[in-house]
């Protein structure tokens, strides 16, 4: 599974979903982060958008400051 949405991307990993790499589209200037297969992952994103999914608030902010923090390398290392 595949999302460029961080916010996303952050809850499946406050849930325990194990991100394999972040790739970043040329074209597009974007950072996909790329999944491992998980039969849940399709009912996680569900919750997640009907706003009845559940994280630890702390978890989640960690995370997406994470991201953050992994997509400026991603865009800067693959730049030069």
């Amino acid at each position: 599974f595949q999302t460029c949405d961080l916010y996303l991307a952050a809850f499946f990993i406050s849930l325990g979903c194990k991100m394999v790499k972040p790739l970043r589209d040329n074209k597009s200037h974007r950072v996909y982060f790329i999944f491992e297969k998980n039969p849940l992952l399709n009912e996680m994103k569900v919750k997640y958008f009907s706003r009845d999914g559940k994280v630890d608030a702390l978890t989640f902010a960690d995370n997406i400051e994470s991201l953050k923090s992994l997509c400026h390398n991603v865009m800067t290392s693959q730049v030069r």
